[in-house]
């Protein structure tokens, strides 16, 4: 008998899965009766599109590379997914990533890859004090080195640079924790934890932009430190020194630190001047 046929008569997964491709691959592992597909390998121009279901074809992962080697380490689903490009593209509807290689394992619950990346997302809360916004905003995220997310923790090693309308982080080493672990055996387009903690390490520059409602610069403000973190549920921030904190702001009040929460003020008075403010500490 054909091994395909059984294949084809077992129970189809509950997600879909669109490909485009050159080339196809595929190794069957043939035991007794049960076959299963052990490593596929799609070559050229490459375009791998999961969907929630077939009623529900929600986009939750689109992937762009050259290549794509999918492993299944014990038949049951447990994939191991390795996508090489120029670079790789990779669109979820949480957030978007270019790399050049990436990894995926889906049974540790890890996705990493060990080069320069770039990532983009929508925000809908100020980065520093967790405010909503009016208008959900792109916010940027590059690193040089390294990149790895166990689902709860994501870590960014190299000239980490991260840019949001009127706000900027650069560091050697950038950790994002989540409220909750995002499962990468499931499907469910629903998980949507939010940012607990952020901890930047390694001369750390934070730069702050305040408009006013003309949408006109009236603050900006600079804070270099070795570490700072920030606790976006109690909307905290702690910045280790020795360090300096920096602002410059129209009129003689109204003075804010960078990267502290924002308080309710009157409008910066407009005689003229300008306010200069340093720290050392």
């Amino acid at each position: 008998k054909n091994p395909l046929d059984r294949v084809r008569n077992q129970e189809p997964s509950a997600r879909r899965m669109d490909v485009a491709c050159q080339q196809i691959d595929m190794q069957l592992n043939v035991k007794g009766k049960q076959v299963t597909v052990g490593q596929i390998d799609l070559r050229g121009q490459t375009r791998l599109i999961q969907s929630q279901n077939d009623a529900d074809q929600t986009k939750t992962f689109d992937i762009a590379a050259n290549a794509i080697r999918i492993l299944d380490r014990d038949g049951r689903g447990s994939h191991v997914l390795v996508a090489v490009g120029s670079p790789v593209d990779i669109r979820t509807d949480k957030f978007t990533m270019k790399t050049a290689k990436l990894q995926l394992d889906r049974a540790d619950n890890r996705l990493w890859t060990d080069g320069a990346g770039r990532m983009t997302m929508l925000i809908d809360r100020d980065l520093n004090n967790r405010r909503p916004l009016a208008v959900p905003q792109q916010a940027t995220l590059d690193w040089q080195d390294k990149m790895h997310f166990d689902g709860q923790l994501a870590s960014f090693h190299g000239n980490v640079d991260v840019r949001a309308p009127q706000r900027r982080l650069r560091a050697t080493r950038l950790a994002v924790q989540l409220d909750r672990r995002i499962d990468f055996m499931k499907s469910d387009s629903n998980q949507r934890p939010e940012i607990s903690t952020m901890q930047a390490d390694g001369n750390v520059l934070v730069e702050n932009r305040e408009l006013d409602d003309q949408s006109q610069l009236v603050s900006i403000s600079y804070m270099q430190v070795p570490h700072v973190r920030y606790d976006h549920l109690a909307g905290d921030m702690f910045a280790e020194g020795p360090g300096r904190v920096v602002t410059h702001r129209e009129g003689f009040s109204g003075m804010e630190l960078p990267g502290a929460p924002k308080a309710d003020r009157p409008p910066a008075p407009t005689d003229g001047k300008v306010t200069f403010l340093q720290v050392d500490f």
